[in-house]
């Protein structure tokens, strides 16, 4: 039996894992080796991908790749044995720290201590969602933002055997460590412990316990982590190989490779035992590092495949069970299970409506509407106006004062249309794009972004995209910068690639004084439904093109889908705080730079001619040099002057069209008819500067040069093919 036919609530022993590459060491890595039990959480609302337990967490894979893995019936159970209540330490736990009193751990005597004033370098290094950057901002004093989905994120002690694992993997490295048990006081909570003492005194490492979040344990650890990088105290044990386990097979085939490159190892500056794990796992660049010669390589060979032989396992099954049977020991003598914690109860509890097979989808666009309802029409709009008032009024009194004094015609007009009338249109829709940065923060910090992709990688797949995708993109609602560098996380190159091709065709928040712009004049009080309209419409385009893409081939194969499914949590509040701090100062700094910049040029180009007369509006250098441009947006209404002068400026800052708009008083020019294939055109067209600077920096200048071209093009038929529609209706 495979591991796809199982159904929701069974559980089964792994026998085999099949696949190859990458992904099948991914999942080794994960803990699914042979003799792990896992159990079958649910299946996606549309079937596909399934959500596994296994070892105290959540894991989604797809039923292509079970397929793959090999399994048998097998009642569920934990996947180390508590111990006695005699030997728990449940009630009185021995006082930490206790390890560096005395010099237990950290002994000068056998040290080699850095020179005074040498520069100390640390790493946080742990599995996702596991704080790493909530106990960075909390050493450091940042405000990084922190999420709660993979990718954006030391140890999580509530998921203690898959995190040790990567600290297996870390101490192969033989560098100085300290071990933080993260999130201790969720573990305490339910009722869990972990014998810290024990632990530290089995690894050969300091153990601190800590609650990133709540600040707890974190000046212990720093203390630590300052003697053992100050004095290069290298973790005792990196040996975790039993003689006894298995005939031996494992620790005689580390060992014997170890013998043999121990002096390559030492010439290349690499760890033996890491050097000689990673030959193992079949680590060509280690091979090359370590210049091996045609008879080392097969007398490696070699002793790898009698060890294969000896267990009937493949090399990578072999070196994860090598690791996780010393996880599981290991905490047998050290954890006491918790039961299931708060947030897991209440992850299940949410999840039954969150990713239902009925329910999933409905909320899933439910809660996107209302996002948007909110941001736009119920909170934002009142805002809106009531921001936009202020700054007629500071611009009339201006005008009064300036009138007052003397003030040339031109030098007022700068002031009034240049800079009020630019960046002081730009600035009113400040709380809309707060709003909505602010609800897509609770829906990320929350853990429900990782649900979105669990629930719709079968749709995304369609077009050849991972649900690992979703977060980006969803991420492009906000901005499309930090959407196409959050593509970073995704595993595959080609995922990467084409989620960098696609995000630009979702409708970033900076689009959205064009569209409350447009749709104040023609579509008063429908302001939400002209966006969900358009975010719907730059959705639609998006997987018309990406199919476009897969039928032509240039997609490539799908990516696999393997994934951790992080607990709900609150979202919190300062993390947020700072988030929107971050966005609305971002924005500010654009209306009051490069928009500001772009107002007063806009300015200058539409009030004077070519002999720098003030002419304003007809006859100036704007007004010609639009003129050359504007028979191309000729077919679908657009060929104003000043409506093709706003979208130039739009290649700067798409914020900068309203301004640009309203500079040169070209609202009076739409009509409802000319409207629809302006916001179209808006939707689709180039991204800004910022954007296609960052797809260059991803995929090259030629692949950024392609996406400008290509979506001017797709955005020049589709406001084409809209205004020809809409001509039919209207």
């Amino acid at each position: 039996m495979t591991l796809d036919k199982l159904k929701p609530g069974q559980s089964a022993e792994i026998i085999s894992v099949g696949g190859e590459g990458a992904l099948r060491q991914h999942v080794l890595d994960m803990g699914v080796i042979p003799g792990a039990v896992v159990t079958l959480q649910k299946l996606a609302p549309m079937g596909d991908p399934m959500e596994l337990k296994l070892r105290g967490y959540s894991l989604t894979l797809r039923l292509a790749d079970a397929s793959r893995i090999e399994v048998r019936p097998a009642e569920a159970r934990e996947s180390f044995v508590l111990r006695d209540s005699e030997d728990l330490v449940s009630v009185a736990p021995p006082a930490h720290p206790g390890f560096g009193e005395g010099g237990r751990y950290h002994d000068k005597e056998h040290a080699h201590p850095l020179p005074k004033g040498e520069r100390l370098r640390f790493a946080l290094v742990g599995n996702q969602n596991c704080g790493k950057t909530t106990l960075f901002n909390c050493l450091t004093g940042e405000k990084e933002h922190v999420g709660n989905y993979p990718g954006i994120t030391i140890l999580d002690a509530g998921n203690i055997e898959r995190n040790l694992y990567l600290t297996m993997q870390l101490m192969e490295l033989d560098v100085p460590m300290v071990l933080a048990l993260n999130m201790m006081d969720e573990v305490r909570s339910a009722g869990g412990a972990i014998r810290v003492n024990a632990m530290e005194e089995i690894l050969g490492l300091p153990v601190v316990p800590i609650s990133a979040a709540r600040g707890e344990g974190v000046d212990e650890l720093m203390e630590h982590a300052f003697h053992i990088a100050r004095y290069c105290e290298k973790p005792a044990i990196k040996d975790f190989c039993d003689k006894e386990e298995d005939g031996g097979a494992v620790h005689r085939c580390l060992h014997g490779i170890m013998h043999l490159i121990e002096g390559r190892a030492i010439a290349a500056s690499l760890p033996v035992r890491f050097a000689a794990s990673r030959l193992v796992e079949g680590d060509e660049d280690i091979v090359a590092r370590l210049g091996l010669s045609t008879g080392e390589q097969q007398s490696i060979e070699g002793m790898i495949c009698l060890m294969e032989n000896s267990l009937g396992f493949d090399r990578n099954v072999a070196m994860a069970r090598m690791r996780y049977s010393f996880v599981s020991k290991l905490c047998a003598k050290t954890v006491v299970k918790p039961s299931e914690s708060k947030a897991g109860e209440r992850t299940r509890r949410i999840d039954k409506l969150l990713t239902g097979r009925i329910t999933a989808l409905p909320l899933f666009l439910l809660i996107i509407c209302s996002v948007l309802y909110l941001s736009i029409d119920l909170i934002g709009a009142p805002l809106q106006d009531l921001i936009a008032s202020l700054i007629d009024s500071l611009s009339t009194l201006c005008q009064s004062a300036m009138n007052a004094i003397g003030v040339s015609a031109p030098v007022q007009s700068l002031v009034v249309d240049g800079i009020f009338g630019g960046v002081g249109t730009v600035v009113s829709f400040v709380p809309i794009i707060v709003l909505l940065f602010f609800f897509l923060s609770l829906l990320e910090d929350s853990g429900y972004m990782s649900r979105v992709a669990f629930v719709t990688d079968t749709f995304l797949r369609k077009i050849g995209l991972s649900g690992r995708s979703v977060v980006p993109l969803m991420i492009g609602f906000g901005c499309s910068v930090p959407a196409i560098m959050a593509t970073r996380s995704l595993p595959s190159a080609r995922d990467r690639r084409l989620t960098v091709l696609l995000t630009p065709f979702i409708s970033c928040s900076a689009k959205i004084p064009i569209y409350a712009f447009i749709s104040s004049m023609f579509f008063p009080g429908k302001g939400g439904l002209v966006l969900a309209c358009m975010y719907l419409t730059a959705i639609v385009v998006g997987v018309l093109v990406g199919l476009i893409l897969k039928l032509l081939g240039r997609s490539g194969g799908t990516a696999p889908f393997v994934m951790e499914m992080p607990n709900y949590r609150l979202p919190h509040l300062g993390n947020v705080a700072h988030l929107l701090w971050d966005k609305t100062r971002d924005f500010l700094r654009n209306a009051f730079s490069v928009i500001l910049i772009a107002s007063i040029v806009i300015w200058l180009l539409q009030s004077f001619d070519f002999g720098l007369n003030y002419v304003q509006g007809e006859g100036s250098m704007l007004c010609t040099l639009a003129g050359w441009v504007s028979p191309i947006f000729a077919p679908m209404g657009l060929d104003d002057w000043r409506v093709v002068t706003a979208l130039i400026s739009g290649f700067m800052a798409k914020e900068s069209v309203v301004s640009t708009l309203q500079v040169l008083g070209a609202g009076s020019f739409f009509t409802p008819l000319t409207a629809i294939p302006m916001l179209i055109f808006c939707l689709l067209y180039t991204p800004c500067v910022a954007t296609i600077a960052s797809i260059r920096r991803e995929l090259g200048s030629r692949v950024a040069l392609t996406t400008v071209l290509f979506q001017c093009a797709v955005a020049w038929i589709c406001a084409l093919l809209a205004f020809l529609i809409f001509s039919l209706i209207l």
